[in-house]
């Protein structure tokens, strides 16, 4: 049986043999990470249909929608470490407790309510001047942010929440706007940071465009200052549009993979470009060839170099971890700390604003 630590760490092993990937191998890599993740969920897959679909095409979204077994609950608010999540199927929402155990089911606003009123029962918890909000990728989960978060909070005195979100059960328009409930959700704070892995990014990008309309003098929250954007698919993915033709990611992938690979041309304007300071890591081998065969110049396996650059950020920087391992990588982590504290990646001389 395959597991996410056998596909990262095979993945890995081909980074660090230099080797060019094929298509086999990268799709193989890519789509493991879904497969896995679909075979250790902690939901039930649901029971073998008695009377399978004749069709190969109809049998393999059959495969796909099992194999898609992601957690349907997405965080709305998280207040002093409680918090309300929604279902994407049926709308309705819950509370859970700092231990994530469930505390009432409701409404969103009967949540609020209820949360609100067990919180007063409680001592008041400490003040934190300033947030940082991590968000995972496509077919990840919020677990997947904590050695990331780990990072954070040693190196500050922040208070650092990842974000969960059902990544491949809705579109980006839905992922931003739970984000923006998140955010505006956010007890008294003064300031907002924000560190976001691949598809990450895309939900970020989504709520800036969402929340910016002068004419309604909608703005997104003043009070995010900066954002780290790792590994992010910023002009779309070469590897997602090619496998988006393949019935099998068509279906695992969900409504938002799909957007990345052949909807990248609606979707793409749907995103804005934030107005506060934002930086981008990137991963690759510093090289004209890169890992994958199928993209075009450098990239970490899954995302090109180019692929990941966004006019307007106030530092770039290429390091050499792939897709898989960023948010866990040591050198990713002391890049993103850095940037959040001081605005730059790794010295002010070195500073590599895109224009």
């Amino acid at each position: 049986m395959l597991h996410l630590g056998m596909i990262e760490g095979w993945g890995d092993r081909v980074v660090q043999n230099g080797a060019k990937m094929t298509l086999g191998m990268a799709l193989a890599v890519a789509w493991g990470m879904f497969f896995s993740r679909g075979l250790i969920a902690a939901e039930p897959l649901p029971p073998p249909d008695p009377a399978p679909p004749a069709s190969i095409e109809e049998r393999l979204r059959v495969v796909g929608s099992s194999l898609r077994s992601q957690p349907l609950w997405s965080d709305e608010a998280v207040i002093h470490d409680w918090r309300i999540q929604k279902n994407c199927r049926d709308g309705s929402c819950r509370v859970l407790d700092e231990m994530l155990k469930p505390q009432g089911t409701g409404t969103f606003e009967e949540c609020l309510a209820s949360l609100r009123q067990a919180q007063t029962q409680l001592p008041a918890p400490p003040a934190h001047a300033r947030v940082v909000l991590v968000l995972h990728g496509l077919g990840r989960y919020r677990e997947y942010c904590e050695s990331m978060a780990a990072a954070i909070r040693k190196e500050t005195d922040a208070k650092v929440i990842c974000l969960g979100y059902p990544s491949t059960q809705a579109d980006v328009a839905a992922h931003a706007a739970s984000l923006a409930s998140v955010i505006r959700h956010l007890p008294e704070v003064q300031e907002i940071d924000l560190v976001a892995h691949s598809l990450g990014n895309i939900v970020i990008r989504h709520y800036w465009r969402d929340q910016t309309d002068p004419a309604k003098k909608l703005s997104p929250d003043p009070r995010i200052r900066r954002i780290v954007m790792v590994g992010p698919p910023n002009q779309g993915a070469q590897l997602a549009r090619r496998a988006g033709q393949n019935v099998l990611f068509d279906s695992f992938s969900g409504p938002s993979g799909q957007q990345l690979a052949r909807g990248w041309e609606k979707l793409e304007p749907q995103l804005g470009t934030p107005t506060c300071e934002f930086g981008i890591i990137a991963g690759g081998l510093g090289n004209d060839f890169g890992y994958n065969v199928l993209i075009d110049g450098d990239d970490d396996i899954l995302v090109g170099v180019e692929e990941a650059k966004l006019p307007g950020a106030r530092d770039f920087v290429l390091l050499p971890a792939s897709h898989f391992r960023q948010m866990s990588d040591p050198q990713v982590q002391q890049a993103a700390v850095r940037f959040l504290q001081h605005g730059y990646f790794l010295t002010e001389a070195e500073k590599q604003p895109l224009p």
